[in-house]
């Protein structure tokens, strides 16, 4: 079976279920995205079954949009999963946040303790959170696709390799536009570039 971008994504969605097997054997076995997956997670402090989780959560995602036609990107599967990833990542690490601090809220109500501001401050960093993925989505899959990348920790070579481009400068001066045109678009909105201090 041919592994273009074009081939996976016409088998996934419209593959018999032999052929889908076949192009998940793939992805999960030969195409190095799930190793990709749980690097990803555990380079960011989550534990190697964090990664399982959000890998399987990531395949479900990128198999459904695929079949149900939501995927309208230039045919870069790889850096379509990677973005579904990290964003299954974000949702997970939320929820792994959220529980902390509640449990840190019921010991402090127990204990009468001074609950620590950097878990309280979470609360403002999730809309913060919200708001820069907003904005980056505005830029434009060109630019959200190589953020994406950059946020993996890809190299500028890898990520060259990945997005087609013909050199690590190209990437350089590319990342660094999408990251003006950001911090531009955030100086326009006051309230927004207050919650990104740091």
């Amino acid at each position: 079976m041919n592994h273009s971008n074009e081939t996976l994504q016409t088998t996934l969605a419209t593959g018999t279920e032999r052929e889908r097997r076949e192009a998940f054997d793939f992805i999960l076995n030969k195409s190095g995205w799930s190793e990709m997956a749980i690097r990803y997670v555990v380079k960011r402090g989550g534990a190697y079954e964090d990664g399982e989780e959000v890998l399987s959560d990531a395949l479900y995602f990128f198999d459904r949009n695929i079949r149900e036609g939501n995927y309208n990107s230039d045919g870069n599967l790889e850096a379509y999963f990677i973005n579904i990833v990290a964003r299954q990542w974000l949702k997970r690490l939320a929820k792994i946040r959220r529980r902390k601090v509640l449990f840190d809220l019921f010991v402090w109500k127990q204990q009468s303790d001074e609950v620590d501001r950097e878990e309280l401050e979470w609360y403002e960093r999730k809309e913060a959170i919200e708001l820069l993925n907003k904005l980056i989505a505005s830029k434009g899959k060109h630019c959200r696709e190589l953020l994406s990348l950059y946020q993996l920790g890809y190299s500028l070579e890898e990520t060259a390799q990945t997005m087609g481009w013909k050199s690590a400068d190209q990437v350089k001066t590319e990342k660094n536009r999408c990251i003006q045109r950001t911090r531009e678009h955030l100086k326009q909105y006051p309230e927004w570039k207050s919650l990104f201090k740091d």
